[in-house]
């Protein structure tokens, strides 16, 4: 027995499917499927602006009282943060950086070492002087070498008007590369507000190997 899940969902395809085929059955539902696209984005415009009118004028009522209890929270936690570091004897016994304060845990956690400049220094700097260095394996040792495709110099090997690989670009397409283009569908409307809604179908070309 399948699954119930799978079962709605084909019926939901089903459905769609067939209401397509109404909207969609001729040249005349064509044209006036792309208006009701139109008036749809227009629906869908205004929508999107009630909603963030409504968002703004809401956050704005609470704005004042957001900004008050976040005040509080900073200077509330540097001053416990800066009693702790005073009082750390104290609070915390032996060797332990945690403790217990009326219910609540406080405690210090070493951060992982992290690489940094001295001031004046910039790493773009040390990386300069580590490639220059008289011992040439410290750039290979301290230094991350990213490998990647130069893709711009394997797009210049092919001849988009003509769909042909030019010069040593066969010899790429024998190493496995491939050159892929797609082909998008395109819907401006003249109604629509703001940027036209894109969208863009399944075809696609595989223009060599």
């Amino acid at each position: 027995m399948s699954d119930p899940t799978q079962k709605r969902k084909a019926a939901q395809a089903r459905a769609k499917q067939a209401r397509l085929h109404e909207v969609l059955r001729d040249e005349h539902a064509f044209a006036a499927a792309i208006s009701r696209y139109a008036t749809a984005e227009l629906i869908l415009a205004g929508q999107r602006l009630e909603a963030e009118a409504e968002i703004k004028a809401l956050m704005e009522r609470h704005n004042a009282k957001i900004e008050k209890t976040q005040t509080e929270l900073a200077e509330l936690f540097e001053g416990i943060e800066d009693y702790a570091r005073r009082f750390r004897k104290t609070l915390f016994k032996t060797e332990s950086k945690t403790a217990l304060v009326n219910g609540h845990v406080i405690s210090f956690r070493n951060s992982p070492p992290a690489v940094s400049t001295t001031k004046g220094t910039t790493q773009k700097a040390v990386l300069l002087a580590l490639l220059e260095h008289a011992n040439a394996e410290w750039a290979d040792t301290f230094v991350r070498w990213k490998e990647s495709l130069n893709k711009e110099a394997i797009l210049e090997q092919w001849n988009a008007e003509t769909g042909d690989w030019k010069e040593q670009g066969q010899a790429l397409a024998e190493l496995g590369i491939l050159i892929e283009s797609s082909e998008a569908f395109i819907l401006k409307t003249n109604r629509a507000l703001g940027e036209a809604q894109t969208t863009k179908g399944e075809a696609k070309a595989e223009d060599a190997a």
